[in-house]
């Protein structure tokens, strides 16, 4: 149900965080799965953003940019709740900042090595040649980046803390990873 709710959220209304670049939009679907991880375990979690992604994929795959972006935001938000797992027992303002870092950094090496020769080759967008594959990485992505997992980060802080509340939630979570 969880997994739903976060395909849901996949559907929100775009929001363009770099107004040069309004194709990177603040996707929110990651405040559920991390909410997953932490009431009913990382591997869980897993299997919940692997359930969002499969409808997404199913409901709203527009073709090459689906084929493309959904594996990068998987991994995105596997980086970012991998980060916030591994660090568990620490301050959570440190498990968002880590992540948030983590997450900047594999979505900067996920664009140059994969996402944009992928988009070059197969979405006939070459964004090397339209921005400067620098250009793109340094004023785009890695602004991006930040700005998204600050974001989910203190969503995600918010959010938890209200869902820790419900009593049917303190019965359930138990088993965690």
């Amino acid at each position: 149900m969880l997994s739903v709710i976060s395909f849901l959220l996949m559907i929100q209304p775009k929001i363009p965080l770099i107004p040069d670049a309004p194709f990177l939009t603040l996707d929110l679907s990651t405040v559920i799965i991390l909410l997953i991880q932490a009431f009913f375990g990382f591997k869980n979690a897993v299997i919940g953003l692997t359930y969002r992604s499969i409808l997404h994929l199913i409901f709203l795959n527009a073709g090459a940019t689906t084929l493309i972006g959904l594996p990068v935001n998987f991994l995105a938000s596997l980086v970012f709740m991998g980060v916030v797992f591994l660090l568990r027992k620490k301050n959570i303002v440190l498990q968002v900042l880590a992540a948030t870092i983590a997450l900047t950094v594999a979505m900067a090496i996920t664009n140059l090595l994969f996402a944009i020769p992928a988009y070059a080759a197969f979405a006939n967008f070459d964004i090397s040649k339209v921005f400067g594959t620098t250009k793109y990485l340094v004023y785009m992505i890695v602004p991006f980046n930040l700005i998204e997992g600050i974001v989910w980060g203190i969503s995600y802080i918010f959010v938890k803390k209200f869902v820790a509340k419900i009593p049917m939630i303190k019965l359930i979570s138990t088993g965690k990873d």
